[in-house]
């Protein structure tokens, strides 16, 4: 019983009587209150014998309850729920079943929870290799790419390195400091070789390569999601528009289906410089185009700064600033846009990200914002995905990411790995400088996990 079985469906308790699964289509089953217990464990991190143990409930039972909801997009293997391979013959990454160089099956790379590989970038890239260097002696080249999967686990966040197949080293984030972090060689040092495995223009060309086929199936579907849920209403639909990579592919696909929409940016006057700057300049590409409309909302963060200088504290368990800022923000915007009547909305939330996310289903109702259909195109993608459809397209890409950012976030924003607010007070101490003894606090405590973010 070696299996290790993720929730990809939204538990939820009604009044202490009613235990509820939602699936990704929206279906729902009722559940005994020792499903219940279950599958809450179900994290991809636990073995069928460690929700045992944990429960009091036979493993056979756990097996049970893991089978009745196993295939309808409510319960996965960590197995299967990995996407990424790896072809030793081609010397190269891909996505889908066989790689589409050589046509070989390829070795699946078994990352823990969320299973969400991005290529890591200079910056990322940089401290990848000092670690490695100075900490095990392992030298590589300057530009060996690496994947990376960002993780929580016992509200402590992780990376897992992957290089040429192999997860060969972990990273854990405990607190703020570097002096804290703790850094744990996976493999033997004798097996990390320079296998020359460098990021540049031909790798790039040659990852597109053994996925092209893949990832023109996962195109069209999205494609077709749109195409679908764009006729929900009689207005145009929306798509929020962040200018980061997930936004951006959304942006591409409209533009595939061939669907006109509105397009809305919010500024709350706490996003990275460069991040502003992307979004205006994306706002003058959008504007050209006759088939969107685009929709610009700026604040100077004034508000924002002198909130949290107030409270001295933001937290994930209370984000007062995206309740009172950011959402204000949007439902200001699209009541003037929509004046009341319903719309679609499109959001690139996607199942890969963590734990939060994974339960969305692609056509979702979100409490708080008026009048609208959150639809998700891209809830299936890895962020591996997305950077290949990146390459592919030959997208613009907001310069936060070859900066150590892989969230285009708000500079303060403590809902990220350490490494990301390592990099925002190194690079932008000036910004830092406006908070008066302010404490962020992000993952305090087991329920912290099931907050969204």
């Amino acid at each position: 019983m070696n299996i290790k079985p993720i929730l990809t469906g939204k538990l939820n308790k009604v009044d202490n009587r009613f235990y509820t699964l939602m699936g990704h289509t929206g279906d729902i089953e009722n559940l005994s209150f020792a499903e219940y217990s279950v599958l809450k464990k179900m994290d991809g991190f636990r073995t069928m014998q460690d929700i045992s143990d944990e429960t009091n409930i036979p493993i056979d039972n756990v097996d049970k309850i893991y089978r009745s909801f196993n295939g309808n997009k409510k319960v996965s293997n960590l197995h299967n729920w990995n996407k990424i391979k790896w072809c030793k013959r081609c010397q190269v990454h891909f996505a889908g079943e066989r790689c589409e160089l050589c046509n070989e099956k390829g070795k699946k790379i078994m990352f823990s929870p969320p299973c969400d590989p991005f290529i890591a970038f200079s910056k990322e890239r940089k401290f990848i290799l000092n670690v490695l260097q100075d900490k095990f002696n392992v030298l590589l080249p300057e530009n060996t790419l690496f994947l990376v999967n960002n993780g929580v686990y016992n509200n402590i966040f992780f990376w897992e390195v992957e290089y040429c197949g192999e997860i060969v080293l972990k990273m854990e984030f405990i607190g703020a400091k570097q002096d804290t972090w703790k850094y744990t060689l996976m493999v033997k040092k004798e097996m990390i070789r320079n296998e020359d495995y460098l990021f540049n223009q031909e790798t790039k060309a040659l990852l597109c390569r053994a996925s092209r086929n893949h990832m023109e199936k996962i195109t069209k579907k999205s494609v077709a999601i749109i195409a679908e849920t764009s006729t929900f209403f009689v207005d145009k639909p929306l798509l929020y528009f962040s200018a980061g990579k997930e936004s951006m592919v959304i942006y591409n696909l409209l533009k595939k289906a061939n669907i006109s929409a509105n397009i809305i940016t919010v500024i709350t006057g706490v996003e990275f410089p460069e991040d502003i700057y992307f979004m205006k300049e994306m706002k003058q590409i959008i504007d050209k185009d006759e088939m969107f409309k685009y929709y610009f909302y700026e604040e100077n963060g004034n508000k924002i700064i002198e909130a949290l200088n107030t409270k001295k504290k933001l937290s994930a368990k209370e984000p007062w600033c995206r309740v009172d800022f950011k959402r204000k923000l949007k439902n200001r915007g699209t009541e003037e846009i929509y004046c009341g009547k319903d719309f679609v909305a499109y959001e690139g939330s996607r199942w890969y990200e963590n734990d939060f996310r994974r339960r969305h289903p692609i056509v979702n109702f979100i409490s708080d914002y008026n009048h609208q259909v959150w639809v998700h195109p891209l809830a299936e993608w890895t962020s591996y995905e997305l950077w290949i459809y990146t390459f592919q397209q030959n997208l613009m890409v907001n310069p936060l990411y070859y900066k150590g950012f892989q969230r285009t976030t708000c500079w303060l924003c403590p809902v990220v790995n350490p490494f990301h607010l390592y990099c925002s007070q190194e690079q932008y101490q000036d910004l830092w400088k406006m908070l008066k003894g302010c404490e962020l606090d992000a993952f305090g405590d087991d329920k912290t996990k099931d907050l969204p973010f």
